[in-house]
């Protein structure tokens, strides 16, 4: 029958080697024997049903990890600890905290990693924080019910990873992460924010990862004076995916010079200003996957402008119907393309001639207006094959019109296939429930 307090534990383990009373059913601790495991480094407590933490004090001085998550704790009251204890680790997630009291973990100065997840918080609980002056990865704040963050945030100034995901965070104060100085991650995603304000990161100049992903997030708020994304030195990952975001200006991320990894997909974007990127010259990938671009690669000029340095770009799920020649003008080191998910009726000739590095291009349409004007698709298709032999395999490109090639593969024509009727005018697109056609 699982044992229900710690008073067998002397009885049956040399003190030195007791360390996991994981998943049975204690209720409580024998304080006096706790204190006697004197060598003990490791000590699993998780999955029991304890209702308070331990006394600090009462902790051997040499154990270095302590896990108590998956417990029923409702709170962690303040203690007074005299003693330097080594621990490193504390694990207390997934129990019912909704308080902690300001000195709860005073003097415990060499716990480097604490983890608070799906509880019951409804504030970051910053007085109490700050005495853990060893804590970088306070990782796991996140799954708690904090709505507001209107506390500064200074004194955590050892903390390089702080994450909030899946809380109910809606507002957060201009000045709470001001001078986060040692801050080198922040999750923010999954809450319930509309806008960002770029004066929140003053003085977070080592910030490398920026994730506001899924939330609702329709603006980006530059307020004067400079108060703009030139603060963060040293971004190079921002996430922006599945928020409510419907334009992109020139100046919405302008400054962002180290970015590397910008993640735009899944918002509802139909416009792109000519420069919009043109600041973020070292940018690697950038995902506009699942928006509603359409006009951005129909005869518009420099939409991607300045990213000299792209190797993957994605515009899959979208509203393409037409890629003019000048669609990815200097776009030069791109390798990964990817088209699929649209509507795509005509391809110009050259629209990829710039792109001399692409390796994998994803294009899957079956609404291809067959005419004259896209005999060189399926040659220059073939010719990049013959460097790569996988090329081909991601790309299926088949007519609709004219009526005679309709469902049939460019891959499958003669070049004498091809043919422009210069009676005929360029056929329009209708959509209609049941599917698309030309008239």
């Amino acid at each position: 029958m699982p044992s229900k307090d710690l008073s067998f534990a002397h009885q049956c383990f040399h003190l030195w080697s007791l360390r996991d009373l994981s998943h049975n059913e204690l209720r409580t601790l024998d304080i006096a024997q706790l204190s006697r495991l004197t060598n003990l480094q490791e000590l699993l407590l998780h999955e029991n049903q304890l209702r308070d933490v331990p006394l600090w004090q009462s902790l051997p001085s040499s154990l270095t990890r302590l896990s108590l998550h998956h417990n029923r704790i409702t709170s962690i009251p303040s203690q007074n600890v005299t003693k330097r204890l080594a621990l490193q680790y504390l694990l207390l997630s997934s129990n019912r905290i909704t308080t902690i009291g300001p000195n709860a973990f005073a003097n415990l100065t060499s716990v480097q990693s604490l983890k608070l997840s799906r509880n019951r918080l409804t504030s970051i609980p910053v007085q109490a924080l700050s005495h853990l002056t060893s804590l970088k990865n306070c990782k796991d704040l996140t799954k708690n019910v904090i709505k507001v963050i209107n506390s500064p945030l200074k004194s955590l100034k050892s903390i390089v990873i702080l994450k909030l995901s899946k809380n109910k965070i809606n507002t957060i104060s201009q000045t709470s992460l001001w001078q986060m100085n040692n801050l080198r991650e922040l999750y923010l995603d999954n809450n319930n924010l509309t806008s960002v304000s770029t004066s929140w990161f003053f003085g977070v100049s080592k910030l490398h990862k920026l994730y506001l992903n899924n939330n609702r997030i329709s603006k980006i708020d530059k307020p004067p004076g400079g108060m703009d994304w030139r603060a963060l030195l040293l971004l190079g990952d921002l996430n922006l995916a599945q928020n409510e975001l419907s334009h992109i200006e020139k100046d919405t991320f302008a400054h962002l010079s180290t970015l590397q990894r910008l993640d735009l997909g899944s918002n509802h974007i139909y416009h792109m200003a000519d420069g919009a990127f043109s600041d973020l010259n070292s940018l690697l990938m950038l995902d506009l996957s699942n928006n509603a671009l359409s006009s951005t690669l129909e005869g518009m000029n420099g939409a991607f402008t300045g990213l000299n340095k792209l190797i993957m770009l994605r515009l899959d799920g979208n509203r393409i119907t037409w890629i003019s020649s000048n669609a990815f003008s200097g776009l030069k080191a791109v390798q990964s393309l990817n088209l699929s998910a649209n509507i795509i009726t005509s391809v110009e000739e050259n629209a990829f001639l710039e792109m001399h590095d692409l390796q994998y291009l994803y294009l899957n349409t079956t609404h291809l207006l067959c005419n004259c004007e896209l005999s060189w698709l399926p040659v220059w298709i073939d010719n990049k094959g013959f460097d790569n032999k996988g090329f081909k395999s991601n790309i299926r490109a088949v007519c609709l019109h004219p009526k005679p090639l309709e469902r049939r593969s460019i891959f499958n024509l003669t070049s004498s296939e091809f043919v422009c009727d210069e009676s005929d005018s360029k056929p329009e697109i209708i959509k209609h429930q049941k599917g698309i056609k030309f008239c």
